[in-house]
């Protein structure tokens, strides 16, 4: 895999047995934290580890569709480890860590967890470029904090990670490797960013069907929502469960028949038992558009 020359050693360092722990990808957007993610994971696999990629970049996935957390796992190298499926997925809800802070950190900590209990020697959480004061700084003290990383690796084009470094720079348990961002990554404006989650979207929408679901049998989250009330809730997106509370996948709300209690939902979840569903904030067609929000305390 090709990677930029200026983060040769530290991939080399980071990749060299015995594998290091956690290793925490930190940087604003648009700054190669994928790319190094997956050169690290690609090093590694080489020289015969067992990898998970924990990806919490909820608006820009490489693994799940967005709005969630995805866990890859991996034991040899693949020619492209994109087309990794995910081993387990979190519902956030949103393309944004912002307002969903703490299903962010929730979902980040439940899956780098499952990497350790699926045998994982080497752990690589990528985040999502939200790192301005205050949200930003916040939730990245904070994953940091329950992830507990070994080793942070920092990519910046100047000092705009310093704040947060400096909430843990005193700490001995973090060995920070602060990295440039090579001229070569580029900038995404954010027209291209909308259009590369709706690629996203209708690649997982692709083959879905519309599901009728009987309210009475399953959980929700929020438990107090109301269907029949002012909020438009239609075209919302949905996080289905299982009966052990894992996420199945996500589906996109698009009826509800208040005489017979019954929702439709649009999914590509089609041959499991759904036991529960989570409503997020993002209103979507199902060709991939987003369409609007509603705040999570609007639910």
């Amino acid at each position: 895999m090709e990677y930029p020359v200026q983060w040769e050693e530290t991939i080399r360092i980071l990749s060299n047995p015995p594998f290091k722990g956690i290793i925490f990808v930190l940087g604003g957007p648009d700054t190669g934290k994928t790319t190094f993610s997956l050169a690290l994971a690609d090093r590694a696999l080489k020289r015969g580890a067992r990898v998970g990629i924990v990806d919490s970049d909820v608006g820009q996935s490489t693994f799940g569709p967005p709005t969630t957390i995805g866990l890859v796992v991996a034991s040899e190298p693949k020619e492209d480890l994109k087309v990794l499926k995910p081993a387990s997925l979190h519902f956030v809800g949103d393309n944004s860590p912002r307002g969903h802070m703490l299903e962010t950190l929730v979902g980040a900590k439940r899956m780098v967890d499952k990497a350790r209990d699926m045998g994982c020697n080497l752990i690589v959480v990528d985040t999502s470029g939200l790192i301005a004061h205050p949200f930003g700084e916040a939730l990245k003290y904070h994953k940091i904090n329950l992830t507990s990383p070994d080793y942070i690796v920092a990519l910046q084009r100047g000092k705009e990670l310093e704040p947060i470094l400096r909430s843990i720079w005193t700490f001995s348990r973090y060995r920070i490797h602060r990295l440039p961002v090579p001229p070569e990554v580029r900038i995404l404006s954010r027209e291209e960013r909308i259009r590369i989650r709706k690629n996203a979207y209708q690649r997982y929408f692709a083959n879905s069907k519309v599901l009728s679901l009987p309210l009475r049998s399953l959980a929700l989250y929020p438990p107090g929502i109301d269907l029949a009330g002012g909020i438009e809730l239609f075209n919302l997106v949905l996080g289905l469960k299982d009966s052990r509370g894992e996420l199945l996948g996500i589906g996109i709300l698009t009826g509800y028949d208040a005489e017979t209690d019954i929702l439709k939902v649009l999914t590509p979840v089609i041959n499991a038992r759904i036991s529960g569903l989570v409503f997020g904030s993002i209103r979507l067609r199902n060709f991939g558009q987003e369409i609007g929000r509603v705040a999570p305390w609007q639910l």
